[in-house]
């Protein structure tokens, strides 16, 4: 971490648009490479000279949650993760305990990105009650 006390320009036109991005003060400290209470500190002094506006950054974060929420009940109500894993076969690999497995080198290879609702695994849970009952 950065343990200097000024700020460069750059810096405090990333806190704000990060912050009104509605990102939180850990995320944005990570980002600058700082301290979340230096982060937080600065945010408050932008907040006293009205240079940010707390209103802008709850409706995004609510907005983001309500989208995530939306995504999530949409997905879970039409197709179950089995289900959804089914249809997209092509998306996945099996690892060594035959679990199916989202294949993420193959996205970075062909460059295209999974949905973030998309199941990450699912286990063959036959086989581990088999391989269970052998030992």
């Amino acid at each position: 971490m950065v343990n200097k006390r000024d700020y460069s320009t750059e810096e405090d036109l990333k806190i704000k648009e990060l912050f009104n991005k509605g990102y939180t003060s850990n995320e944005i400290a990570k980002v600058l490479n700082r301290t979340k209470g230096g982060i937080q500190k600065r945010i408050q002094a932008f907040k006293k000279k009205n240079e940010i506006e707390e209103k802008k950054r709850v409706m995004k974060q609510f907005e983001i949650r309500e989208i995530k929420k939306a995504i999530n009940h949409e997905g879970n109500r039409f197709l179950s993760n089995r289900a959804t894993i089914r249809a997209g076969m092509s998306a996945y690999k099996k690892n060594d305990m035959g679990d199916l497995v989202l294949d993420i080198e193959k996205a970075k290879n062909q460059n295209f990105v999974y949905s973030e609702d998309m199941p990450r695994k699912l286990e063959n849970i036959e086989r581990r009650e088999y391989n269970k009952r052998l030992t």
